[in-house]
């Protein structure tokens, strides 16, 4: 599956999550694409919706696709344009509801022995988190 990081960033941009290393690299259109095959490492992405987004024509995956069915948002069968993003809250397919306090997320990542930047966002870190259960 084709994950596009879409802010605007010179270079390839490497993004680690559990053991797997994704290297999103331009694409003959220009995006900022990686090639995802893990669908707990798709939903990762796809719950950092600033991010990343799906590649058009693609079809929905059936994990993200019970996540979306199970928050009661609109599946559709294939993405068409980037405006169709899918994005999954966090908390529909990880332990980490959204009020789980910092220190807690950052305590259960390292219980885990997930590598995480002090620097990121809560989302990401509930994402990094999802990818390892």
């Amino acid at each position: 599956m084709l994950i596009e990081f879409y802010p605007k960033h010179e270079g390839p941009v490497e993004v680690p999550i559990g053991n797997e290393k994704y290297l999103f690299e331009p694409d003959e259109s220009g995006r900022r694409v990686a090639d995802v095959w893990r669908e707990d490492h798709i939903i990762c992405f796809l719950n950092v919706g600033h991010l990343y987004r799906l590649v058009p024509g693609q079809d929905i995956p059936p994990l993200v696709r019970e996540a979306m069915e199970r928050e009661g948002l609109a599946v559709p069968d294939k993405v068409t344009k980037p405006a169709d993003k899918v994005t999954i809250p966090s908390d529909a397919v990880t332990n980490t509801p959204p009020s789980m306090k910092r220190p807690e997320i950052i305590a259960a990542l390292k219980g885990k022995g997930i590598p995480f930047k002090a620097t990121a966002k809560n989302d990401e870190l509930r994402g990094l988190l999802a990818g390892a259960s």
